[in-house]
């Protein structure tokens, strides 16, 4: 019997991530039972995307769970894994780093002191294949598995679990977590060279695992003297949306910008989008259900994606717009030049200025109409060949399967 436990940080406790179970479907296919064991609960209910047959295991910490206090969190520390603990902390560049390790100790053992791990997790280990999503947060348990649960694990990085520069220059056990996993998964091909060139000897377990998407409706280029821009992201510091909003300044003739999604800084959004010149329209569009989003592409028309964040790992939300055929204009971190290519789109420097994007986006206004529409097919074609999202599903599955054999 094949079976599966996909680790996550909230899903399906967390509408944001409900594409999550496009993948689950290809997953079922070939495992004959899948558990999803979430570290936290974001939301009362599931979502309800879940293929028929994946089974939730209860959260580790739940929507209610009191807090520990600092005290409690130290004293934790103090059990019978302090020896493993100490045997596995790592070189520290510097003793904030060092509290961030033991800070991470504290979370595994609240992980695995946990009711969820003791009678959920704990016993289906010996016996099934692992998948974790993100290479923080549950992930960091694998170091205190035994070799054998370790071999049949794979791990995928993204952004704050792979780069360290948006850590402080360290991630407290990505190192312990590169040598227990039977396979390292970064999305993007510049999360692979890194790996690769910290972790050498481990190399040979490294492989590009990409997110993708699928092709639905098609966008069209606005075709009333007004040009048309999109965004889609989390309303949160790392997404620059302010930047956006503060090139508009700059932008002489009409234009209208569409954002999608909520979060904590769309307020502050709102607030400078307010003091705008009237030849700038703009819609903040809040919480929209991720199912909804193709659909919004397909029945407006868009000429511009954004993506001015100052980190990212590979963003769906970029491979989304590119399957409704909308250029992109990006900057270039993580692996958005990957995806973005002078085919389809422009990255642009991840420093970049109000007055810098504005230029940006005069040039993608300026461009021919015919070099336009060639764009709008390329992004459509580079979904379909390289972000396919059941071609790249069923490469994770290929994956963990050759994993499975181990058991």
């Amino acid at each position: 019997m094949r079976r599966l436990i996909m680790f996550t940080a909230a899903y399906p406790y967390d509408r944001t991530n409900a594409w999550k179970g496009q993948e689950l479907a290809f997953l079922r296919e070939r495992f004959d039972a899948i558990y999803i064991a979430p570290l936290h609960q974001k939301v009362a209910s599931v979502s309800p995307d879940l293929p028929e047959g994946v089974n939730v295991l209860p959260p580790a910490f739940p929507l209610n769970k009191a807090r520990e206090t600092k005290v409690q969190r130290v004293a934790s520390i103090f059990g019978r894994r302090l020896t493993a603990h100490i045997r596995l902390m790592e070189p520290t560049p510097n003793f904030r780093a060092r509290r961030r390790y033991w800070a991470s100790a504290a979370d595994i053992e609240a992980i695995m002191r946990s009711a969820t791990w003791r009678d959920h997790v704990a016993p289906l280990l010996s016996e099934s294949t692992l998948y974790f999503f993100w290479g923080r947060g549950y992930a960091e348990v694998l170091a205190y598995l035994q070799p054998e649960v370790r071999a049949r694990s794979l791990v995928r990085l993204h952004r704050w679990d792979l780069y360290p520069e948006i850590n402080q220059g360290y991630i407290p056990f990505q190192k312990r977590i590169v040598e227990s996993a039977g396979i390292i998964a970064p999305v993007s091909q510049g999360g692979v060279d890194l790996l690769a060139r910290l972790y050498p000897d481990h190399a040979a377990r490294i492989q590009r695992l990409r997110l993708g998407t699928v092709l639905q409706g098609i966008s069209q280029p606005s075709t009333d003297g007004r040009f048309r821009i999109v965004s889609c992201a989390y309303a949160r510091p790392v997404k620059r949306l302010d930047l956006i909003a503060e090139a508009l300044a700059y932008i002489e003739f009409p234009i209208a910008w569409t954002h999608i999604g909520g979060g904590p800084e769309l307020e502050r959004v709102r607030s400078t989008c307010a003091r705008l010149p009237d030849t700038v329209e703009v819609r903040l569009l809040g919480n929209i259900v991720p199912q909804e989003v193709p659909n919004i592409y397909a029945a407006e028309p868009f000429d511009l994606f954004l993506n001015v964040s100052a980190s990212e790992g590979i963003p769906v939300s970029i491979m989304e717009a590119m399957a409704a055929g909308i250029p992109a204009l990006a900057t270039d971190v993580g692996g958005n030049a990957e995806l973005v290519d002078g085919t389809v789109g422009r990255v642009v420097a991840a420093d970049v200025s109000p007055t810098a994007l504005a230029q940006e986006i005069r040039n993608a206004r300026a461009t021919d109409p015919k070099h336009i529409m060639a764009m709008r097919e390329a992004c459509r074609q580079r979904i379909a060949r390289d972000y396919n999202q059941t071609h790249n599903a069923r490469a994770v599955a290929d994956a963990l399967i050759g994993l499975d054999r181990l058991t």
